[in-house]
């Protein structure tokens, strides 16, 4: 299965997306979101970046 850039990053936008509801339903665990946030962002540096 091969995947184009633009697949890529609108799956991690999904998951951005789902970090934010996570949040907003008031789950408290701030450094596991911060990673999360943090390798989404990395993998999308790498995405842009090939």
């Amino acid at each position: 299965m091969s995947a184009t850039k633009g697949q890529i990053l609108g799956e991690l936008d999904r998951l951005r997306e789902l970090l934010a509801g996570y949040f907003s339903q008031g789950n408290e665990n701030y450094k596991f979101g911060i990673a999360l946030r943090d390798r989404i962002n990395n993998i999308e540096n790498m995405v842009n970046g090939l």
